[in-house]
């Protein structure tokens, strides 16, 4: 904060002008000002000016306000804004005195507040917000598999700055190709946060926290991408980067981040460190001298008043009550334990340490001497206090007349104020974790990266059944589609179906004695490609079960010896959770660690500190006793780590579960881990009825350590940690029993036992035996071929059998698509005599036979007559060629129309013309007009004559579909030999034409 100008009269008025800098100092301000304070400050309204032509313009304008505050509407810590609604008492021509207004303030521009007092708290404020050293202290990655919160933490409030929240699949099973990459993905994202809100210009320190080894997989992974693309921020503050311990992910595990010790060194001069180290110090009183000790506006005043009071922690909430009386309390109470030499911390509300606070009132306080008597006085903070009688919780009782308790197995959900019933799952999880190192031949050329795409065999067998469905239903549609003359598209579609007959070609219908061929059907087409269909679908499914199961995890049992046990070293983590509303102040006992039996010889007893490190937090669900040990080498097979809980004012020793987080991690290659997680809340496994853990009876939890020796993972030695057995000690099931427990003193423990046995006896080697066998694949491909073609060939031969109409389908197509192509080639035939000759007889041979003869009429009808038309009508069948006339109209009129004269020339150059045909084109349209007119006998006696044009030759085939080609080379030589007598017949008509046109003339 800023501050421009401060006037300050003797009589504790005045006004301070400053200007906000960061959400910090608006969070500040927030704090400073109060009802019936006055702020001036430059705002922006909307102003409607008349017009004159009679309209109304609107504009903005900026203004200089004064309001006196009726109220602090809002404050936005992520958009950096304040607002405050009050009347305007500054006469200005845009907004009239007494009207309502509603000020924003934002960063970087100034306002005026002036107070009629400001007294201790207001001015401490200001001096906190004024002090350049009481700065920004760090950032924070709060994280877990798939969550991650990466917060800053400031000297009065935290702020959240990104929330990443990813699904990854587990680490075992078929999803453990995805695991790799899904939490590859999710630290890149939590990276790319991380660069974007984190400067190390402003922080002291970054801090990445998680259970477990995600923090250490996180941290290798950012220091990797650093070297690899030259971020120079990450690199040379990479010694400024903290890794430390949570028991979660999420938010209220930053309290175990502040307290942490090497965090602690970092920020230990900052406003935060000093508020966490008050309340630690507060907790640690109260659970070892609880005389000492005292909360709540009750204890805290009658400990002022005996002058006892050495540290007071309050929250500044209490500070902001719109009661002007109530809020000048804890004012003077401030200032008067400041005068008595104590030492006051006022916690912010946005810290997880004011968070904590709160919940047990928002003020305590750690005292010079005992005061015992602090317990015989009812504690009453109006009736916001679930202590008080008519606040208990919803579904709750009453104990000792003004205490309240929730059922068995019922937990208080504080912001709801009521009892819920923990409902968690007893499910027990156990895993490994393998190194996230990428290597690329492994990677690349795995088949483990298939199982991405594929996820079981039934996805392959429903794709093979759509698709062959999908192939059936069209063929069976192009079968009720009509061939026609062979030109339409539907007749090529069937075509070539047909010629996809490649498996049932020689096994169609014959009749009896036939020699075996190849006959390609729509049928078969259709068959064929169905059994192909479904070879291929098969195939598929045995490919990717010959991938997922192609080798097996041999476990191997040899018998273990004193060296072989020496050689596993292990980092251990122990999380165990008691799921209550207790906290770690009611801890007790803790520090002493047990090897052996109990009471026998072997038995050892150490310090808990020799072996590893132990230590309390406080979380959401309960406190969590977390015991950390690194390069651990266990002297004996049974371990025994015991501490309770006791009864506290405001908290009874009970649970409703406990929840365990177990991990262990090879030491020298740190790339393989095991975990083991769960929750225990019910008395066995065959009873779900909720209780409550609470008496002298201890709960004793064990769990087995199992020696395992990985051969699939470089011989990576690891201590497996499994879940053996619960051993409940006291609980209730009933309300009334639960109850008199808590009115009875000598119940107020909850212990807990950790047992621990190492499985010492025996080993577990681990290795993949590859179980793919060539041979048995190959042998099972073959089967599956012979029954794909097998189903559908006995299809084909049903069909064929039983439909008479297939047994010649393919000869029908065939003789549909050879006459088309004969018409093709005849109508090639025509253009090429056209083109050649240039006359236009093909055409006047489709001309109608009735209309008026000329005289190539006559020649071409007496041809016809004599004998060509009746040979082609003599016989018709399927080995008849009957052409299309229109069709070959067409084709000539497009040629006609086409062909240039440069073509035709070209064309008819190429032949010799005769020269009856030059005359017959070139005059004979004229010469022949009048004769064909003018002496008809003549032309008669000339044109019917019937030995003038002979017919032509007869060209029959056999019915059967095989032609000889001698057949074929005899009649091509009648057809050369008719055409000579017909150039001879014409070259002798020309000259009696001639001859005639002579004597005409």
């Amino acid at each position: 904060m800023k501050i421009v100008r401060k006037q300050l009269d003797q009589n504790g008025s005045g006004s301070v002008k400053m200007v906000p800098l960061d959400s910090d100092d608006l969070w500040h301000a927030f704090n400073l000002i109060a009802p019936g304070d006055t702020v001036m400050a430059v705002t922006v309204r909307k102003v409607i000016r008349e017009m004159a032509s009679g309209g109304r313009d609107a504009e903005r304008v900026k203004l200089k306000l004064e309001i006196k505050v009726e109220e602090v509407a809002d404050y936005d810590k992520v958009g950096s804004v304040l607002r405050i609604r009050g009347k305007n008492i500054l006469e200005n021509e845009h907004v009239k005195i007494g009207a309502y207004h509603t000020l924003e303030l934002e960063l970087h521009r100034p306002f005026v507040l002036r107070k009629d007092v400001w007294d201790s708290f207001a001015l401490d404020v200001l001096h906190q917000a004024s002090d350049p050293a009481a700065s920004a202290d760090l950032a924070v990655v709060l994280m877990q598999e798939g969550l991650a919160h990466v917060l800053l933490v400031g000297k009065s409030m935290t702020i959240t700055r990104a929330r990443i929240e990813t699904s990854i699949p587990r680490k075992h099973g078929s999803a453990i190709a995805g695991y790799e990459s899904a939490l590859n993905k999710f630290f890149e994202n939590v990276l790319q946060a991380f660069l974007k809100h984190v400067d190390f210009k402003v922080v002291r320190c970054a801090v990445i926290a998680s259970p477990g080894f995600t923090k250490d997989q996180f941290h290798r992974h950012l220091l990797l991408e650093a070297e690899r693309r030259q971020l120079r921020p990450i690199i040379e503050n990479k010694s400024r980067i903290i890794l430390t311990h949570t028991t979660s992910g999420y938010k209220h595990s930053l309290r175990e981040v502040l307290d942490a010790s090497n965090v602690m060194n970092m920020i230990k001069d900052t406003k935060a460190a000093q508020e966490v180290r008050a309340l630690k110090d507060f907790f640690t009183m109260l659970s070892n001298e609880p005389d000492r000790a005292c909360y709540g506006p009750k204890h805290v005043e009658v400990a002022h008043e005996r002058m006892a009071i050495q540290t007071l922690l309050i929250t500044d909430d209490l500070f902001r009550n719109n009661d002007i009386t109530e809020r000048q309390k804890y004012v003077n109470l401030v200032d008067s334990v400041k005068d008595s030499g104590g030492t006051v911390h006022i916690f912010s509300s946005m810290h997880v340490s004011g968070e904590q606070l709160a919940q047990i009132t928002g003020i305590a306080a750690i005292l010079r001497f005992p005061l015992p008597e602090l317990e015989d006085i009812e504690m009453v903070v109006g009736n916001s206090n679930p202590r008080s009688p008519m606040s208990c919780p919803i579904n709750s009782f009453r104990f000792n007349a003004s205490l309240c308790a929730c059922p068995p197995g019922h937990l208080l959900d504080r912001t709801t104020n009521t009892c819920v019933l923990f409902s968690s799952s007893s499910a027990i999880v156990i895993g490994q974790a393998e190194s996230d190192a990428v290597s690329f031949p492994v990677t690349i050329f795995s088949f483990d990266s298939l199982r991405m795409f594929m996820q079981s065999q039934a996805v392959f067998l429903q794709a093979t059944l759509v698709m062959l469905a999908s192939w059936l239903f069209f063929c069976l549609f192009l079968r009720f589609m009509k061939l026609g003359d062979g030109r339409n598209m539907w007749f090529r579609m069937r075509w070539w179906v047909s010629r996809l007959d490649l498996c049932f070609a020689t096994t169609h219908w014959l009749d009896d004695q036939k020699v075996i061929t190849k006959r390609k059907t729509e049928l078969g087409g259709t068959f064929s490609i169905a059994s192909w269909i479904l070879f291929i679908g098969l195939f598929a499914a045995l490919l990717y079960q010959t991938i997922s199961k192609r080798s097996i995890e041999v476990h191997n049992i040899k018998a273990a010896h004193a060296p072989d046990m020496a050689s596993f070293v292990n980092d251990m983590e122990y999380n165990i959770t008691t799921v209550s509303t207790m906290s770690c102040a009611n801890v007790r006992d803790l520090g002493t660690i047990v090897f052996g039996n109990p009471g026998f010889l072997q038995q050892k007893v150490m310090p808990l500190s020799n072996f590893a490190n132990y230590s309390c937090h406080n979380n959401s669900d309960g406190p969590t006793i977390s015991v950390r040990c690194g390069r651990c080498r266990f002297i004996q097979d049974k371990i025994y780590i015991s501490w309770q809980f006791v009864d506290l004012p405001s908290s009874p020793a009970s649970a409703v579960g406990f929840q365990f987080n177990l991990s262990a991690r090879n030491h020298p290659k740190k790339d393989h881990a095991s975990f083991l997680s769960g929750i225990l809340k019910n008395v066995s496994s065959f009873d779900d009825t909720p209780v409550t853990f609470r008496g002298k009876n201890a709960n004793i939890v064990q769990f087995n350590l199992f020696p395992r020796i990985y051969g699939n993972q470089q011989d990576s030695k690891l201590l497996q940690p499994l879940f053996h057995e619960f051993v409940p000690g006291s609980f209730f099931q009933k309300a009334s029993d639960l109850q008199t427990s808590l009115e009875n003193s000598n119940d107020g423990v909850l212990n807990v036992t950790l047992f621990i046995n190492l499985l010492s006896s025996y080993i577990v080697e681990i290795e993949n035996q590859n179980i793919f066998d060539p041979v048995s694949f190959l042998a099972d491909l073959g089967g599956l071929y012979c029954i794909s073609v097998a189903i559908f060939l006995y299809l084909v031969v049903q069909f064929e059998y039983r439909i008479k109409k297939l047994h010649d389908e393919d000869s029908v197509m065939r003789n549909i698509r050879n006459r088309k192509i004969a018409q093709d080639h005849w109508n090639k035939l025509r253009k090429y005599v056209m083109f050649t000759w240039g006359c236009s007889t093909m055409d006047d041979y489709y001309n109608d036979l009735s209309a008026t003869p000329s005289c190539a009429d006559c020649m071409v009808q007496s041809s016809l007559e004599g004998g060509l038309l009746r040979k082609r009508k003599a016989k018709s069948g399927y080995t008849t060629f009957r052409f299309n006339r229109q069709t070959a109209k067409q084709d000539t009129k497009l040629l006609k129309a086409t062909a240039t004269d440069s073509e035709m020339k070209t064309i008819t150059t190429k032949q010799e013309r005769p020269l009856i045909n030059a005359w017959f084109c070139g005059q004979g349209k004229q010469s022949l007009t009048r004769p064909c007119e003018g002496d008809s006998s003549q032309l008669g006696e000339l044109f019917h004559s019937e030995a003038l044009i002979p017919p032509p030759p007869t060209i029959e085939f056999k019915d059967s579909s095989d032609i000889d080609m001698f057949d074929v080379l005899e009649k091509i030589k009648s057809l050369h030999e008719y055409n000579v007598i017909l150039r001879d017949k014409l070259l002798a008509t020309e000259s009696e034409i001639r001859s005639l046109a002579i004597k005409s003339s």
